[in-house]
């Protein structure tokens, strides 16, 4: 009732945290609920609420969700999954079948429609289901982290998407996917594209009921407007928080967290032999010199006003061993940059900016407004400033992430146009997923660099199948080392998660991915109105 009242509203005024309904702010995006096509975490976070997975993460854990429990067989190659009793929202029946399905969905189109999700299982064969209640999964080699990597994916109805996915499954990736049959705790209320998602219980649910009595999650553009609906009593949680907003929230007696997370900001070049205009972007010497006219601590303090830190690797720090010590922020040195600039033989000109291949070395930087906010807007002009210094002008080109993204991968990701762009990732503490973005198999699918590198490639199957910890540390590390060689990307900062949290709440989870967690509902799901 109290969420259908929300609904009815102009604004989300009507529901809080005495009638249970938990009200999310955000500047990042979603407009789309289907799961092989969006790349937006908060999609990905809200789908983890109606869809169940074989498992949830919890920090650097697996716990059950929709497989009880699990064991391997002493090759480690051969995973079998207790399956709980469940109904789809449609009232069919949820079995280890659809588990199987959506497995196999995945590798049977993982050059396709289904690429996105099915890097994380590429190590599997085959998952059968020998009755409704087991799911076995065999794996073509042993396989490190196996079950996290099986509970990345979202169990997705057969019935629905078996239609889909034949042929060549083109269908997959033009199904609107609403409202979707699911099976999680919650189900679909009301969703309109990058404006709002209302979110009320599944009744019908195979796990215990969650304390919320719905979830809503809405979109904005306009930051300040967040916020002041936070201070209003219209939001009981806002992630991220603008840090410019910090002291007011806190001054309204609203709790702020502010702890170490793993979203990271980064300037990304385009790696593809298709781009021809400006092919000096894909000089390593170039990116080597650009890197160090970027004053991260600057950054950091300034744009960010201290809740970030100067970034370095993909592969954050708070990772832990994952993170290769060896790899540190370069040095802001713009002496250095121009005696780099000068012996690559890009010169200075009358006019004092620098010519390559004949042309002014002047680029557009595409940033997602949206997502990157005022601090990612202030930053670029910190380094558009210390370009001018190296004979660099840098041409800010802002708009909403999907326009950018499309911007960036160009028609039929071809990568023809763009050059730079300034955004960032929130990676997962196990390092496979973001390392795994600068695949060649991911042009077309997560990559946003076009970088292609058959070196590295072998290095990341090798990842893959290492069991031993530490020599897969090893393996981790040199990766990170190919990267900082050839900068595909260059990390700026380490920011930390800054989240708001309204009075009248109890059960906030620190996570280091934040709080739309796309990797398990165990944010919300630990939320509950103060007795």
């Amino acid at each position: 009732m109290a969420l259908a009242f929300w609904a009815a509203q102009a604004s989300p005024a009507a529901a809080d945290a005495a009638n249970g309904v938990l009200r999310v702010g955000t500047s990042f995006s979603c407009s789309s609920l289907n799961p092989y096509t969006t790349v937006q975490s908060s999609c990905l976070a809200a789908l983890r609420l109606m869809y169940p997975s074989l498992g949830q993460a919890s920090g650097t854990d697996v716990v059950p969700d929709l497989a009880e429990s699990w064991t391997s067989d002493e090759t480690g190659l051969v995973w079998t999954f207790k399956i709980r009793n469940g109904q789809w929202s449609d009232g069919e029946p949820l079995t280890a079948g659809d588990a199987a399905f959506t497995i196999n969905m995945l590798l049977k189109h993982v050059d396709g429609p289904t690429a996105r999700r099915a890097r994380s299982i590429g190590t599997v064969e085959k998952a059968e289901a020998p009755d409704d209640s087991t799911l076995v999964v065999t794996f073509k080699q042993p396989t490190a982290n196996a079950v996290g990597r099986l509970a990345q994916v979202l169990i997705v109805p057969e019935h629905i998407w078996g239609p889909l996915a034949e042929g060549d499954g083109a269908a997959i990736t033009t199904f609107t996917n609403d409202p979707p049959v699911v099976g999680g705790p919650f189900k679909l209320a009301r969703f309109t594209a990058d404006q709002i998602i209302l979110l009320e219980p599944y009744e019908d649910y195979f796990g215990e009921a969650p304390a919320l009595k719905g979830v809503g999650i809405q979109f904005f553009t306009d930051s300040t407007a967040m916020v002041q609906a936070l201070v209003n009593n219209q939001l009981d949680v806002v992630t991220p928080l603008p840090v410019t907003s910090v002291e007011a929230v806190k001054k309204a007696g609203i709790t702020v967290a502010n702890y170490p997370g793993l979203r990271f900001h980064s300037w990304l070049f385009n790696s593809s032999e298709n781009q021809k205009a400006f092919p000096e972007i894909r000089d390593i010497k170039l990116r080597e010199a650009f890197a160090h006219a970027i004053d991260r601590k600057k950054i950091a303090e300034v744009a960010y006003l201290g809740f970030a830190t100067p970034g370095d690797s993909m592969v954050p720090k708070v990772t832990g061993f994952w993170s290769n010590p060896n790899i540190q922020s370069e040095p802001f040195d713009l002496d250095l940059a121009n005696k780099l600039l000068d012996e690559a033989g890009y010169t200075k000109g009358a006019d004092g900016w620098r010519v390559a291949n004949g042309h002014k070395m002047s680029y557009k930087v595409l940033i997602p407004a949206n997502v990157e906010g005022a601090e990612g807007l202030r930053a670029l002009e910190i380094v558009t400033e210390d370009f001018k210094k190296i004979g660099v002008e840098l041409v800010t080109v802002q708009s909403d992430n999907a326009t950018i993204s499309e911007a960036i991968t160009g028609p039929n990701n071809t990568f023809a146009e763009s050059t730079i762009a300034q955004w960032g990732w929130i990676p997962q503490m196990d390092p496979d997923f973001i390392l795994s973005v600068v695949l060649c198999s991911q042009i077309g699918g997560l990559s946003e660099t076009a970088y292609c590198n058959e070196e590295y490639d072998a290095l990341y199957e090798q990842q893959a199948k290492e069991v031993d910890t530490e020599k897969r540390k090893e393996i981790v590390w040199k990766m990170q080392e190919i990267l900082q060689r050839d900068r595909p990307y260059i990390v700026t900062v380490q920011q930390n998660n800054v989240e708001a949290v309204a009075p009248g709440w109890t059960g906030f989870i620190e996570n280091p991915i934040g709080f739309l967690d796309y990797t398990s509902n165990q944010t919300f799901l630990s939320m509950r109105p103060e007795s």
